[in-house]
């Protein structure tokens, strides 16, 4: 066998790297690739190669990463190496401005991709962007991703924040819908009907709907709110139904007969006094219980 110097090894590296890429052997590939570096970390061809071995092997390391990068150049549209990547991203605490831009790259190749479409719209959503691309990305979201209720009813105050209210309410109805007992989406509720002075319809919904449901909890505390609020903006609440209290009667002997405190029609409030309908749990005067 004749000696062989470095060239000659350097020759059979770079031949043996390309051989096992192709034959799908990465782990030998990244042996010859590392010493074709060692020899010259400047071979461009070498730390391409690696950048491939690494993807082959799904291998995402502090040691890999910098060649996926590198790779990543040149591959910008390489579904494969940009999901290894994002996923990479996704799963750091923060999400870099590069990590940004390779989700956005991601997105671009794969637009309705839960994968990609969750961070992405958490992030968007999280620096309150309202551009097209950013909105495009929430309604993809909705579509293909299942969001929680935390996260459309983000979407609702961006929509109430361009006074999008009919977008705002639709949402909000979604999370009614997933949770009837959601207690946060009453809050962007009564943001979205006094923005749209229409507060008393608001209260009107929540009447109704205990009137059918007296024991559910968050629109009992959606009601109470909405009417606070109603009294410290001065909203004009609907007139309560008018109750006549009889004078009080007498028997023949001259005793006082008990009368009831209202009329069959209505009830008190034992609060504030008010006169209320009977289809009322909560006083349309003081806003407290009268059931």
């Amino acid at each position: 066998m004749p000696n062989l110097d470095a060239y000659d090894g350097m020759v059979i590296s770079r031949i043996a790297a390309q051989a096992y890429l192709k034959t799908g052997a990465y782990d030998r590939a990244i042996g010859e690739c590392k010493h074709l570096i060692s020899i010259n970390t400047q071979d461009a061809e070498a730390h391409q190669w690696l950048g491939f071995a690494y993807l082959g092997r799904r291998m995402l390391t502090p040691e890999s990463l910098p060649e996926l990068l590198n790779l990543y150049k040149t591959e910008q549209r390489n579904i494969a190496l940009i999901s290894l990547l994002g996923q990479h991203y996704t799963a750091q605490k923060t999400i870099s401005s590069d990590g940004i831009e390779i989700l956005e790259k991601w997105l671009e190749l794969e637009p309705t991709n839960p994968e990609v479409l969750k961070p992405l719209g958490r992030y968007y959503l999280q620096k309150g962007r309202v551009d097209d691309k950013s909105m495009l990305v929430f309604q993809r979201m909705m579509e293909f991703a299942k969001p929680e209720p935390e996260f459309l009813l983000g979407v609702a105050k961006l929509h109430l924040r361009q006074k999008q209210f009919e977008e705002s309410l639709r949402l909000c109805e979604q999370v009614i819908r997933m949770d009837v007992n959601n207690e946060m989406v009453h809050g962007v509720l009564r943001d979205c009907y006094t923005k749209m002075e229409k507060l008393n319809e608001l209260l009107d919904i929540y009447r109704a709907y205990l009137a059918e449901n007296p024991y559910n909890v968050a629109f009992q505390k959606g009601l109470t709110e909405a009417m606070n609020v109603a009294q410290r903006t001065g909203v004009m609440i609907g007139p309560a139904p008018t109750v006549e209290v009889p004078t009080e009667t007498f028997s023949q002997t001259g005793s006082p007969v008990p009368q009831a405190a209202a009329s069959a029609d209505g009830i008190v409030c034992p609060h504030c006094g008010a006169a209320n309908s009977k289809a009322d749990y909560y006083c349309q005067q003081c806003g407290k219980s009268i059931v």
